[in-house]
């Protein structure tokens, strides 16, 4: 019986008929620390719109420990509730979700999809751009890491040029 479900359900997945959710990145997060990546994607449905049930996800990818990229891990409780955990309103008016990552409310980023790709739109100098990458340049502190600074790099939404923003750490 164990042996039957088991070939029953990666037929299922080898077909297609049960499949992982598909998702498209929004952006990642880089650290001075070590080089482990941060990695936010949007979730679409079956229809290949954004999930609004749970429209994004973040996960760690240990490059330190592999550099194939293959280890993975969720956030712990600490990171989700301090410092990459986020949280996602609709925004009926504009068609768009907004994002808002615990450790940065004040900067919202607006989740839509454009021309098949996941866009996580923030501004610089009052210009939209897309953002691709955050990097946090950190001193180890204690238990908790002092942020000395937050660079933000994107493309700017009407231009396509590169945007980079510097933000001093709090």
């Amino acid at each position: 019986m164990r042996k039957t479900s088991a070939t029953l359900l990666l037929t299922l997945m080898m077909t297609g008929v049960l499949a992982a959710q598909q998702t498209k990145p929004l952006f990642f997060i880089e650290r001075s620390k070590n080089s482990n990546k941060l990695y936010y994607e949007a979730n679409l449905t079956a229809a290949g719109a954004i999930d609004a049930r749970k429209p994004v996800r973040v996960y760690w990818i240990l490059w330190a420990k592999d550099s194939t990229g293959v280890i993975r891990e969720n956030l712990s409780l600490f990171e989700s509730k301090e410092a990459y955990g986020f949280s996602v309103k609709i925004d009926p008016n504009a068609g768009s979700l907004v994002m808002k990552i615990v450790s940065c409310p004040a900067r919202p980023l607006k989740i839509y999809l454009r021309d098949g790709k996941a866009i996580a739109e923030t501004t610089i100098d009052g210009h939209a751009f897309a953002l691709d990458k955050l990097f946090i340049k950190t001193r180890e502190h204690t238990l908790v890491p002092k942020v000395d600074y937050v660079e933000l790099f994107g493309k700017d939404l009407k231009t396509g040029q590169p945007r980079t923003e510097k933000m001093s750490g709090r």
